[in-house]
C-alpha cells in the first residue's frame, strides 16, 4: 500500500550532460546577444562619424560656393568700374575733339584721348568676360553645393538602415 508522502516514480535523468549542454546554449545566446549591441553600437559609432565628416564637408562646399558669390562681386564691381572709365574715356575724347575742332587741342591730343577710349572699350570687354567666367564659377560651386548635400542625404540614409537592421536584429534575439 502506497501512503502519503511515499514516492511513486523515480525520475532518473537519461541525458546527464543536458544541463551542461542548456547552459552552454545559454551562454552562446548571451554572446550573440553581446555581439548584436556590439554591431549596434559599431553602427551608431559610423552613423556619427558619417555625421560630422559630412557637416565638414557641406561646410567646405558652402565657403567655395561663398568665395565663388564674393568672386562674382569682385568682377562686378571691377566691370562698374571700367564702365565709368569708359565714360570719362569717351567724355575725354568728345571735349578733345572740340577744342582739336577750334585749334586748341593737338592732334597728339587727340590721339591720346582715342588710344585712351579704346582701351577703355577694352578693358570693358575682358572685365565683362572675367564677369560671365565668374558667373559660371558660382553656378558650378552651387551645384557641387547641391551634390554634396544629396550624397551626405544618401549616405546618412543608408547608415541609418544599417543601423535600424542591426537595432531589429538585436531586438529579435
Amino acid at each position: 500500500a502506497i501512503s502519503a508522502g511515499d514516492p511513486i516514480v523515480d525520475l532518473a535523468d537519461n541525458d546527464p550532460e543536458r544541463l551542461t549542454r542548456l547552459e552552454g546554449k545559454l551562454e552562446a545566446a548571451f554572446a550573440r546577444r553581446e555581439s548584436y549591441q556590439n554591431r549596434v553600437r559599431a553602427y551608431e559609432d559610423r552613423v556619427e562619424a558619417i555625421q560630422r565628416a559630412q557637416r565638414a564637408e557641406v561646410m567646405a562646399a558652402e565657403a567655395e560656393r561663398d568665395i565663388a558669390a564674393q568672386n562674382l562681386q569682385a568682377k562686378r564691381e571691377l566691370l562698374a568700374a571700367a564702365e565709368a572709365e569708359v565714360t570719362t574715356a569717351d567724355r575725354q575724347q568728345d571735349r578733345v575733339r572740340g577744342l582739336a575742332a577750334g585749334g586748341l587741342a593737338s592732334t597728339r591730343d587727340g590721339e591720346l584721348a582715342e588710344l585712351s577710349a579704346t582701351s577703355a572699350n577694352a578693358s570693358i570687354a575682358a572685365r565683362r568676360a572675367e564677369v560671365r567666367a565668374a558667373e559660371g564659377t558660382l553656378a558650378s560651386k552651387r551645384a557641387s553645393l547641391q551634390r554634396t548635400i544629396a550624397q551626405v542625404q544618401a549616405d546618412l540614409r543608408v547608415a541609418h538602415a544599417s543601423l535600424d537592421s542591426a537595432r531589429i536584429e538585436d531586438v529579435a534575439q
